[in-house]
């Protein structure tokens, strides 16, 4: 009996104790709290209040991506095409809403790399291996299974499709200037590779060469691609993708900047040989805060 008393005894203080321990602490943090989230809660009023008291303006506008789909190689007014024969798209990799775009248009859920080469470069951008070409010419095989990184692939494509197609529709004192074959094209790039010292697997050779009749050289490129045996190239389609610096197409209206992107693309792209449904134009705007009147 005086045990279980003295235990009550001791208890009890000890439980008032804890409890005003606790008492004061839940004061003194909110004492603490309570200042800061006044404060917080100002500081969000306040912002509000500046931004609703003020609107947003147009400050720039500019051109970042033009994604179309031409019909033929004859899509490009200059007549000398700039043919990356050995090509690959490490150096300048399409970007990856560009792909899906691209996989939309022929209706499969996903492309690799390895579905598309790229056809046409710069001759600038080739030689000296510096800046993205503005505007590139892809070649996109919806139902290859291999990959066009395969020198196999890319061999059959150019000693069987592409060579033959090119030969037919050039002039004679152009075609002497033309490789003969896939296994010169990679000679050739190697030789240009050691010249320029650069540390890269393989150097795209670039072959330029004139003609009245590109629409008919890749009419016959389809045409090959269809016949029994090249069911790897069956379906293929061009892709034009272009891509500029934002200080090339900047204007102050969305007009400006489109005007700045039509003197630049008419001089190079007929809109003859692209549906208009499939030009589609990346447009990005910058906007600064102005106070309401």
């Amino acid at each position: 009996m005086d045990s279980s008393v003295s235990q009550a005894d001791l208890d009890g203080p000890n439980r008032k104790r804890q409890e005003m321990e606790r008492s004061a602490s839940s004061l003194s943090q909110a004492h603490f709290q309570g200042p800061n989230q006044k404060r917080q809660k100002m500081d969000s009023e306040l912002s509000l209040s500046k931004l609703s008291g003020s609107s947003l303006t147009l400050a720039n506008c500019y051109v970042t991506e033009v994604l179309a789909f031409p019909r033929s190689l004859a899509v490009f007014r200059n007549d000398i095409l700039h043919w990356n024969a050995t090509c690959w798209l490490e150096r300048f990799p399409i970007p990856q809403l560009a792909m899906r775009k691209i996989a939309d248009h022929c209706k499969i859920p996903t492309l690799h790399k390895g579905q598309i080469c790229e056809f046409k470069g710069s001759e600038r951008s080739n030689e000296e291996f510096s800046d993205i070409p503005e505007i590139r010419l892809l070649v996109v095989f919806p139902h290859m299974k291999k990959s066009f990184d395969s020198e196999e692939v890319q061999k059959r494509w150019t000693d069987e499709t592409v060579l033959p197609s090119i030969y037919r529709h050039v002039i004679s004192g152009i075609r002497q200037y033309l490789p003969t074959s896939y296994q010169l094209l990679r000679l050739n790039s190697q030789v240009k590779r050691m010249e320029l010292g650069l540390d890269v697997r393989d150097t795209p050779s670039c072959v330029s060469f004139r003609s009245d009749s590109l629409e008919r050289t890749w009419t016959d490129i389809m045409s090959k691609a269809q016949e029994s045996g090249f069911e790897e190239f069956a379906g293929a389609f061009l892709v034009a993708l272009g891509q500029w610096h934002p200080t090339y197409t900047i204007g102050n209206s969305t007009e400006e900047a489109w005007r700045s992107l039509g003197s630049a693309w008419d001089t190079e792209m007929d809109m003859t040989y692209i549906p208009a449904e499939t030009f589609e134009v990346r447009m990005e705007s910058q906007f600064r805060l102005a106070p309401t009147v």
